[in-house]
């Protein structure tokens, strides 16, 4: 398993000087070494295998967990590892899949209708936008989700209202 921080600095939950300057330059948090501490020790007994977590972003009244990779023994064993990540965290959690961009974006959209979806081929990449309707796209609430998704995915994934 793979983190945005190393593996010595997730089990001990101590930073080394390298993972110490990511988090002076705002490339992780402490919910980010929170969340790969928690996940390394759970992967001693249900060995996720070749996982990576991405980021985890504390978003008020609940956490989203974004994940890539091989992670099929993550979500079989999802109840255990949301109620293990809830109990750390205090609050509800969100573990999101990036490897399908389109059902993360609808995960997180929760109750938000989604009109339809976009993949754009372009010399910098594929981007992939997802379009929910525009009184939906103006809520507070939303538009939020859609930085949180930017931020996370590099810009590959936006969210636009029609």
């Amino acid at each position: 398993m793979r983190g945005p921080v190393c593996e010595v600095c997730a089990k001990t939950g101590v930073l080394c000087p390298s993972c110490q300057g990511k988090k002076e330059r705002g490339e992780i948090t402490d919910t980010d070494v929170l969340v790969a501490k928690a996940l390394y020790e759970l992967d001693d007994s249900l060995h996720f295998g070749d996982m990576e977590l991405i980021r985890a972003v504390d978003a008020g009244r609940m956490d989203f967990v974004f994940v890539r990779g091989k992670t099929s023994r993550l979500f079989e064993n999802m109840r255990f590892v949301a109620k293990e990540l809830r109990w750390r965290l205090k609050k509800p959690v969100l573990i999101l899949d990036l490897n399908d961009p389109f059902e993360a974006a609808r995960r997180i959209l929760g109750r938000v209708r989604v009109i339809g979806t976009a993949r754009v081929f372009s010399p910098e990449g594929v981007k992939y936008r997802v379009y929910v309707r525009k009184r939906d796209y103006a809520r507070r609430r939303v538009q939020r989700i859609a930085h949180i998704l930017r931020e996370v995915t590099g810009g590959t994934l936006e969210i636009e209202g029609i």
